[in-house]
């Protein structure tokens, strides 16, 4: 892959409400979106929580995040990466997903931190 062909990647990691994190990637990838920088955003460890269905922010005094996830593919972010061993560890089933979340394995998941310009990580 050349230099030219690499993306910058946003690692959510962050528990979606605890603290502003989750809430600061997702505006970072949108900033970049916004500026055809075309990042690969992928979700890990507590962040999976962000993509479960039928979240009650209200519940925490937030706004939800999977709502503004699922706003994504209006800035042409049109895929989002889910860690598999997130999922299983978290009980996340991946039927709730949003449609543009597309799983993967360990090995997968470092094959795109290797691709990737640089990472960011929240």
């Amino acid at each position: 892959m050349s230099d030219s062909d690499r993306k910058p990647l946003i690692l959510f990691q962050s528990s979606p409400y605890e603290g502003s994190l989750g809430r600061s990637a997702i505006d970072l990838a949108l900033a970049f979106a916004v500026f055809a920088q075309d990042p690969v955003v992928v979700f890990s460890g507590d962040a999976v929580l962000s993509l479960k269905d039928g979240q009650n922010a209200d519940a925490v005094g937030r706004k939800s995040l999977r709502k503004v996830i699922d706003s994504l593919p209006l800035y042409d972010l049109d895929t989002v990466y889910v860690d598999q061993t997130s999922l299983r560890d978290h009980g996340v089933d991946s039927s709730g997903l949003p449609d543009f979340a597309v799983s993967l394995s360990a090995p997968e998941l470092r094959q795109l931190i290797q691709e990737a310009s640089h990472v960011i990580s929240l």
